[in-house]
């Protein structure tokens, strides 16, 4: 028993996880052209509670979708690289291609074919994510296992909507794809990690309070 229970907390899961950038990973105000240039124009603000679980929690290959023009590619892998980021490839829209539910569904179909394993799908309701995920999951019901919409406009509560990374990983935890040992290391990710309240006029940015410190989802 006590084999089997250690087995059970140290087996590290493995999938493939699909995210999208804007909005989900780094704040790029996408739903504002002109804000949008200008935060690539500025030092980046990535949600920092996400970017810990994708980076030093989730295992497996990663992928990076991106309604950002595909010209700014190079400088958004310059910064990807000075954050320490590492992901299997970054899918930037190209100039010819408005980056709409078609479009997105098209490159998630793509990647989904050729993953091994369990697929999760990551994103925001500042534009179609949601629809666009459920269209995916429907269609590839056995390969994708869940996708989660972040809250950045509507505080909606259900269990694919999260606030904080942390809600994510509870809910890995809950379905089996992530283990206690993970979790647990996350926790204490976020419990070190320099954290401060950045406030963005446009965005909800909650504090989550863990062992009595109070932690935003934004990076300095």
């Amino acid at each position: 028993f006590f084999i089997l229970a250690f087995l059970l907390s140290s087996t590290a899961y493995s999938q493939t996880i699909i995210s999208d950038y804007d909005d989900t990973f780094r704040i790029t105000h996408s739903y504002s052209f002109g804000r949008s240039v200008g935060s690539y124009l500025k030092k980046s603000k990535y949600l920092a509670d996400y970017k810990i679980l994708f980076q030093s929690i989730w295992e497996g290959p990663k992928y990076l979708l991106s309604s950002s023009p595909s010209l700014l590619l190079k400088k958004i892998k310059k910064d990807l690289r000075k954050n320490g980021i590492d992901y299997e490839k970054f899918i930037a829209r190209k100039p010819k291609y408005q980056f709409d539910k078609k479009y997105k569904v098209k490159k998630l179909k793509e990647i989904i074919t050729k993953a091994q394993g369990p697929v999760l799908l990551i994103g925001d309701d500042l534009h179609k994510d949601e629809s666009v995920y459920k269209e995916v999951k429907g269609k590839f019901p056995n390969r994708v296992a869940a996708y989660y919409i972040r809250n950045s406009k509507n505080m909606i509560k259900a269990p694919h909507r999260y606030n904080y990374a942390l809600d994510i990983a509870l809910e890995e935890w809950k379905a089996n794809r992530m283990n206690l040992d993970q979790l647990s290391d996350f926790v204490d990710y976020l419990i070190k990690a320099p954290l401060k309240l950045i406030n963005i006029k446009g965005y909800q940015c909650p504090i989550l309070n863990l062992t009595g410190r109070k932690l935003a989802i934004i990076t300095r």
